[in-house]
């Protein structure tokens, strides 16, 4: 053979494994945008199946934003499994508060409950552990809704605005406290009659039912905030005990459950007050940040960690004290920037931290429990409003109240994966152990966007698939190059 024959030959074979490079690479960049796309869509974080709008008792295919009169809370029987939603509809130029029924089984509505004009918006429903009747705070009563029959059974007059409410487990009696009335309203369930009211001095805010004594904490207020009292209340007698001087503002009534001191946050004094409830004696005063507002006890290492929500005026305020009940003393503070309205969130598998944080834009701060660090901040939409884990896939959902999505997070990599349209304002999160949805209650739509949460496992096999079809291609590229190249080594000596 010619050199000028061989010549051709080999830059036509030379060329052709160009070409042939190239249509590999090219193939192998479009699997990859492939995978890529099926993890921002991912079918396995959640898609909305129906839109359930409450006031007709339809029930929409996919998603379905209609604007209507709000509705504020989701309730969940744990003995009938139906939910409850509240809601305040104008009706001949008056307030009416009704209680939607759901049935999760069925995704409808299977009555409506009234309980009375010129309410207050209804945000708590409690269900009494002893008779498992339902009591709903109103304007100036208590509704009592038989959960078998779903009808009013009762409306108790109480005083103005109650606001909330807690049984005994050894009297079962119901208390009862108020936004502007300085006293607690005794109910006895088996009768639904008011038989006490005690007076506590300043309004009510808050109150614990401690595990051990038995005995009522309740965090009183001045208004406006000047001082700040724990009134001890004996159920048996239904008695003031103590009145025990905190800082201003009490806010939160925490009892440890490994020491069993009470630890309640004075808002307004940027401090914990530390009660012993053997002696019901302040033991300590921990200094903290500005407006601590909630306090969770970490299950592991069982440290205290205290939300700092910080204010208005500076929006980098907020952070996260961490509390050594062994000692009652700050061990750190986590700096996570921003206002925090909200509950922490603790993640069971990672055992993560999870917090939103709303300064100039809305993020979610991720810390590790175990360094008492933080690993990420998670941006996300406006506004975030309620943190759910989905005990299947175990990803993070995340209510976005003014951009109307629910944002997927990842724990594993902490990065959102999807984002899920739904109606407006959402705001709580129920999940269903039985049908395994999630429903969302869409405030400024009187409407529950109804999402299905398959598992992660269809996008893994997917992913993996992809991965073993570029590692297939790229062997037998290999393996015709070489073949070409033994070819030509032998065209070259004939």
């Amino acid at each position: 053979m010619s050199e000028e024959k061989f010549r051709k030959i080999h830059y036509a074979i030379v060329l052709s494994i160009m070409v042939l490079f190239l249509i590999s690479i090219t193939s192998i960049n479009l699997m990859a945008s492939n995978t890529s796309a099926q993890a921002s869509s991912n079918p396995s974080a959640g898609q909305v199946i129906y839109t359930l709008y409450l006031p007709n008792d339809t029930l929409f295919q996919g998603n379905v934003a209609i604007k209507h009169s709000s509705v504020f809370y989701i309730f969940n029987d744990s003995i009938n499994n139906y939910l409850y939603v509240p809601t305040i509809i104008t009706y001949n130029n008056s307030n009416l508060g009704e209680i939607y029924v759901i049935n999760p089984s069925t995704n409808k509505v299977v009555t409506t409950i009234k309980v009375g004009y010129d309410t207050s918006p209804v945000l708590l429903v409690y269900c009494d552990p002893s008779n498992h009747n339902l009591y709903v705070p109103t304007g100036n009563s208590v509704v009592v809704i038989n959960s078998s029959t779903n009808q009013v059974i009762a409306n108790i007059t109480v005083g103005k605005c109650p606001s909330y409410i807690v049984s005994d487990p050894l009297s079962n009696y119901v208390y009862v406290s108020y936004k502007y009335s300085k006293e607690i309203s005794v109910i006895n369930p088996s009768t639904n009659q008011v038989i006490a009211n005690i007076s506590v001095g300043n309004f009510p805010y808050y109150i614990l039912n401690d595990p051990l004594n038995h005995y009522l904490y309740v965090a009183t207020v001045s208004v406006p905030c000047y001082d700040g009292f724990v009134v001890v209340i004996n159920p048996s007698t239904n008695q003031v005990i103590a009145n025990i001087s905190v800082g201003k503002c009490p806010d939160d009534i925490f009892s440890d459950p490994i020491n069993h001191y009470l630890y309640v946050t004075d808002l307004r004094s940027g401090q914990i007050s530390v009660i012993n409830p053997s002696t019901n004696q302040v033991i300590a005063n921990i200094s903290v940040g500005k407006y601590p507002s909630y306090i969770f006890s970490d299950p592991i290492n069982h440290y205290l960690y205290v939300l700092n929500s910080g204010n208005q005026d500076t929006l980098s305020s907020g952070q996260i004290s961490v509390i050594n009940p062994s000692t009652n003393q700050v061990i750190a503070n986590i700096s996570v920037g921003g206002l925090h309205y909200f509950p922490i969130y603790y993640d069971s598998l990672n055992h993560y931290l999870y917090v939103t944080a709303d300064s100039t834009s809305c993020f979610i701060v991720a810390i590790n429990t175990l360094t008492n660090k933080v690993v990420a901040n998670i941006t996300i939409g406006k506004s975030a409003s309620y943190i759910f884990s989905d005990p299947i896939n175990h990803y993070l959902y995340v209510t976005g109240y003014s951009s109307n999505e629910v944002y997927v997070i990842n724990p594993s990599t902490n990065q959102v994966i999807a984002n899920i349209s739904v109606a407006y304002n959402p705001d709580e999160i129920f999940y269903d152990p039985i049908n395994h949805y999630l429903y969302v209650l869409d405030s400024g739509s009187s409407s529950i966007s109804i999402i299905s949460t398959p598992s992660v496992t269809s996008t893994t096999t997917t992913t993996t698939t992809t991965s073993s079809n570029i590692i297939l291609y790229l062997l037998i590229v290999v393996i015709i190059a070489v073949i070409v190249g033994v070819a030509l080594i032998f065209i070259r000596r004939k």
